[in-house]
């Protein structure tokens, strides 16, 4: 919503971990983010609105289709780099910035409970497997949840509609509300099942693993 000539407010899912990932992802890498100007906190979670600043632009999903494909290499380098900053932010519990519930494309429940752990992360994905095997909604596998891997910033949604191609020539990444301290592999993972539910296009399929690297998890 416009609220003023450069001032946009999102209404009503922008929460209090968004406001504080968007400003520790501006204060903490070069990653072009809209600045915020206030968190207006109502009473109840649906009433939570975020000022920030208009980005002049477009949205990459109304103008992927019209790039070459030089044009589409560079801003997936640029998205590549992007990842790579955020996953240079760690920590060793994992989930949202303020430790509010989960959400997000690999979470089947929205507000799912905070993890106090990764080994809480891990146990409570393992049984969501095995509840599905015996349910007969997963083939049967070998596959448990595997905390070596790091946990680290995530994004959680990058797709063409969260990023902002502006006139200033900058690369704009929106919408952080899935953002948290995730397996090292979930970025691309959640690209993979964004791009599936929204069935987009191939041209856009073919970076993702350039974007956000290609993991196997076993």
């Amino acid at each position: 919503m416009l609220v003023a000539p450069h001032t946009l407010c999102t209404v009503p899912e922008a929460l209090r971990a968004e406001a504080l990932s968007m400003h520790m992802v501006r204060t903490m890498t070069t990653i072009p983010v809209p600045p915020l100007k206030q968190l207006i906190a109502g009473a109840e979670i649906r009433r939570h609105y975020l000022v920030m600043d208009y980005i002049p632009g477009r949205a990459l999903n109304t103008c992927w289709s019209e790039l070459g494909f030089f044009a589409q290499l560079r801003i997936a380098w640029t998205l590549r780099g992007y990842v790579s900053q955020l996953r240079r932010l760690q920590r060793s519990v994992p989930g949202r910035i303020d430790g509010s519930e989960c959400e997000g494309h690999l979470w089947p429940i929205i507000g799912e409970d905070p993890f106090e752990s990764y080994e809480h992360l891990a146990s409570w994905y393992n049984h969501k497997i095995d509840v599905s095997h015996r349910a007969g909604k997963a083939p049967a596998t070998d596959f448990r949840y595997d905390t070596s891997w790091p946990l680290v910033f995530t994004h959680g949604d990058i797709s063409p509609r969260n990023i902002i191609l502006a006139d200033d020539g900058l690369l704009y990444l929106i919408d952080w509300r899935f953002a948290g301290f995730y397996p090292v592999w979930h970025e691309h993972t959640s690209m993979v099942w964004d791009s599936s539910d929204f069935q987009l296009p191939s041209s856009w399929q073919r970076w993702i693993s350039f974007i956000a690297g290609e993991f196997v998890c076993s």
